[in-house]
Parts: C-alpha cells; structure tokens; sequence
C-alpha cells in the first residue's frame, strides 16, 4: 500500500523526537505579525520538529494556536503548559522557544536528539541550546565545573554554573514538564510573573542545568532588541534566505536586500557618530 508524503513525514518526526516531547513556541500579540514567517522558516529549518503549539495572549489563529488570558509572560507559559498537557497527553519534556529565537538556518537534528538523549540518560531536568558565538561564552568567564559534562557520541553538555545569570534561560531550551511547572508555581508564589525574574536561579529549588555550545541556529539575542528589528540579524552574512528573514529586512530597510540592509546600518552608525561628535556641549542643559 503507497505512504503519503505527510504519513512519511510523521514518521520520521516520532522517530527522532517520540511523543513524549513537545514544542511550545511563546509570542505575544504586538509579535504576532511574525507568525505566518515563523511558521514558514520552521517549516524550511526544522521539518522534524516536536509537535507544535504556540501560545499568544493575542488574537493569532490556527489549529496550533493556544490564546491565553493571563496577564503576565509566567502565568501565560503556566495556561500554555496546562494546554500542552491536554493536547499531547504522552508529553514529559517540552521544548521552549521564545518566537524571536525561531531559526534562521537548518536545525541540526541530530545533534539535537544525541544531546537530549544524554540528558534523559542522566535523568536532566534542563538543557539550555546556546546560540553560535565568538564573543560570550558563559562557561570559560565564570569558573564553570566543566568535569561533570554529560557526554555522547559527538556531543558534550557542560553542567551550568548556579552562578550563571540566566539559569532558567527561556531562549531554546528543553525542559522536564513537571520540572518547569514546579518552578513556575514557585516563581509565581513569590510575586514573579516576568521572565527575567525567572531566569535567576532559585536558591534550594533547583536541579542541575545543562548547556550544549552553538547548538541553536539564531542571532544572539533574538531578532527584535528594543521592540525593533535587530540591525546585526539582517546584516549578518551567516544566514541563508527565508520567509522571516525578508520579512525583517522589507521592515527594516524597505527591501528585501542584504546590501540595501547593510547601507541601512553603516548610514545610521555613521549618523549617531555624527551626532555624538558635533553635539553641543550644552544640549543637556
């Protein structure tokens, strides 16, 4: 009997992730312009993804939408979390993705899974995908005990430091479900409903975090900085062309153009020089 393209295609994604995992893609209303793009570069990037959902406290549509009520991001991901449950009733770990993180080059699978298979091995409850960096690597500036690294096949996962500023990072990572949703209730109790309250390390309450180097394939810090479009992402060579990112471009420079994107940015550095050389030494007066 012939197998539709779609049945292959659900093949593959339960044989390299299964259905105890999902993806939860968080967003909110003034980002969801985005999500037609962000769908299309999952889509292109990541074909063999973890099953879908994606949590707005705005207006977005579609089967793999869930809208929340809560006012706050915590207790948002807290009603996704309860959504993700009835949805995918097998789901034990879920993989969190904060929508301006959304890929912008191939995903690689399976460096992916051998790492998130040693974490399951070791019972881990967190793993923590860093994005490609030359600049800032946490685990060579603060003193990190690097000789209880998980490791497997080709890939290494590096015990984070409880020092480490961002120690719930909510960027692209995996979680244990009941694991996330305890911290979460904590978090919660104790009045913190943003997410950079949430990134810190809670002291007593936590289980040992894991970090596997350049493994997500963004732009350091997301796509947006600021509620505008990250000038360094669209004029980085590194990525190749999708639907996100001519769509952050066409925003940024009016064009769907590395070049014109470029020009964009030099004249603007140039002009805040400008302006900062010939500034009136009184104009604060």
């Amino acid at each position: 009997m012939a197998v539709s393209r779609n049945e292959l295609h659900d093949r593959r994604h339960l044989d390299i992730w299964g259905q105890d995992t999902a993806l939860l893609v968080m967003t909110y209303s003034k980002m969801e312009k985005y999500l037609p793009a962000i769908r299309q570069n999952l889509d292109l990037f990541w074909p063999n993804r973890p099953e879908m959902l994606i949590a707005t406290d705005g207006a977005a549509a579609g089967e793999d939408v869930f809208v929340g009520t809560s006012a706050s991001f915590l207790a948002l991901l807290s009603e996704a979390l309860d959504e993700l449950r009835l949805r995918f009733p097998k789901v034990q770990y879920v993989f969190v993705l904060l929508e301006d993180l959304c890929p912008l080059a191939p995903v690689d699978d399976a460096r992916l899974t051998e790492a998130f298979s040693a974490l399951k091995a070791a019972g881990g409850q967190y793993m923590l995908n860093h994005w490609p960096t030359k600049r800032h690597r946490p685990w060579k500036d603060e003193n990190w005990d690097l000789s209880a690294s998980l490791s497997q096949g080709r890939t290494r996962l590096m015990p984070m430091s409880r020092g480490y500023e961002t120690y719930n990072s909510l960027v692209a990572c995996i979680w244990s479900v009941t694991y996330l949703e305890q911290l979460i209730s904590v978090k919660l109790a104790r009045g913190i409903g943003d997410p950079w309250g949430f990134e810190r390390y809670l002291d007593g309450a936590q289980e040992q975090h894991y970090v596997l180097e350049n493994a997500w394939p963004t732009f350091a810090n997301g796509f947006m900085i600021a509620g505008r479009v990250n000038a360094r992402c669209v004029t980085a060579p590194a990525f190749p062309a999708s639907p996100l990112m001519s769509q952050l471009r066409r925003e940024y420079c009016g064009a769907d153009s590395f070049v014109r994107a470029c020009l964009k940015r030099f004249n603007d550095r140039m002009a805040r020089s400008w302006r900062k050389r010939f500034r009136p030494k009184n104009a604060d007066k």
